[in-house]
């Protein structure tokens, strides 16, 4: 009777109908507020604690432009739009642009680049008014057009000219060839792929020069050589390729320097090094190759710039040569002339003209350097977007 006789009065009041409102809506909230602290940690949990992203195997970075691929064949691009468009909006990208799917290398030359299908077709756009395109025109394209021939394993684009590799290890060339370039004897620039050689396990193509290995370890150059960067020995421009040395395991071809991996991990260097691209404390072009230091896995030479990136087993990161742009990632834009250690966990590395990109184990691509057409993908650019650290770049 006490129940009854305290409820009733409330509920005979004249704001009965009002105050059971308020109370259900009360007994409601009380039922439901333990699983409101459950429902915002999830949320939180899965947009910011653990992001999802791409996870991208392969980078390359061009003269003012990037091109990452994903690990689904999708290959994506962000930087300057004049060439290297692939699009048709006409406009550089701050932030990384879908350009296709099914690829499995891409590899950035000065005004044209090169990407391998998984089928091996090769696939080019860019500037072609020397034939670097391989399609057997001359006309500059700004979306991908089939380079000629199959079974390709391997890509490079230089400066103006192309090398690629075929499963059965030859070696084919096309592009600019008047400072002898394609390492075929002639002179005369080619539209489509020529056999240089075979043999070969890999290629790289620099700013005038050429770079190969065969699988018995052993190093071929050739092209224009007034500072030595072939690694012969002399300064006489090569015609065709020839040998350089033995126990070489990667190379690298940069504008007018090269560096070697021998399989022992010692890194080798040779050309020019008016700003300190060879890493041996001088400023002293070299014609033959000269050690700069052992532990390292990965090498990259800038093709069309003047600094250069080394990877050791532990994963760090050396870098040196010219820093105007923080290309180097020191935190500064000091030229080294001797490696600097920038920091650790990556996986592949690849220089551009002024800026750099690096692969991490977790699949996340790192840029620094020069951004004035938006080549480092961090949804900035122009003249004072620079970054001379490495920063992750936007997906």
């Amino acid at each position: 009777m006490r129940i009854t006789m305290q409820f009733f009065p409330i509920l005979n009041s004249e704001n009965s109908t009002m105050n059971m409102k308020k109370l259900t809506l009360i007994h409601i909230f009380k039922i439901l507020i333990p699983f409101f602290p459950i429902v915002l940690f999830s949320s939180c949990d899965k947009d910011d604690v653990n992001p999802v992203h791409r996870v991208y195997t392969a980078i390359s970075a061009g003269d003012n432009r990037s091109y990452a691929l994903e690990s689904d064949g999708t290959l994506w691009w962000w930087g300057s739009r004049f060439l290297f468009l692939s699009d048709s909006d006409n406009v550089n990208r701050i932030t990384p642009f879908k350009i296709g799917s099914g690829y499995i290398a891409i590899s950035a030359g000065y005004n044209h680049t090169l990407a391998l299908k998984s089928d091996g077709t090769i696939w080019a756009w860019g500037s072609n008014s020397s034939g670097e395109l391989g399609d057997g025109t001359w006309t500059t394209k700004i979306h991908p057009v089939k380079v000629i021939g199959t079974d390709y394993i391997k890509i490079s684009a230089g400066e103006s000219f192309s090398l690629a590799i075929k499963t059965d290890g030859t070696l084919w060339a096309w592009g600019s060839n008047f400072l002898n370039e394609l390492g075929n004897g002639g002179e005369e620039n080619i539209n489509i792929p020529v056999q240089i050689g075979s043999g070969f396990i890999d290629a790289d193509a620099g700013w005038l020069h050429s770079l190969a290995l065969k699988s018995d370890s052993t190093l071929w150059g050739w092209g224009f050589n007034p500072s030595g960067v072939v690694g012969d020995s002399t300064t006489i421009t090569r015609r065709i390729p020839v040998q350089i040395g033995t126990s070489y395991l990667a190379i690298s071809a940069g504008q007018d320097y090269s560096l070697g991996l021998k399989s022992d991990g010692t890194l080798w260097s040779w050309g020019s090094n008016g700003m300190g691209q060879l890493g041996d404390g001088t400023d002293i072009g070299k014609i033959i190759p000269t050690l700069i230091g052992s532990g390292y896995i990965s090498i990259s030479a800038s093709t069309n710039g003047i600094h250069s990136l080394a990877m050791k087993t532990d994963g760090t990161l050396w870098t040196w040569g010219w820093n105007h742009y923080g290309q180097l990632g020191d935190g500064t834009k000091i030229d080294r002339w001797s490696p600097v250690k920038i920091d650790s966990g990556f996986t592949a590395i690849s220089s551009g003209a002024d800026h750099s990109l690096a692969l991490k184990a977790d699949g996340t691509v790192w840029a620094w350097g020069a951004n004035y057409s938006g080549q480092l993908g961090d949804g900035t650019s122009g003249p004072y977007a620079d970054k001379s650290i490495p920063i992750q770049i936007l997906e």
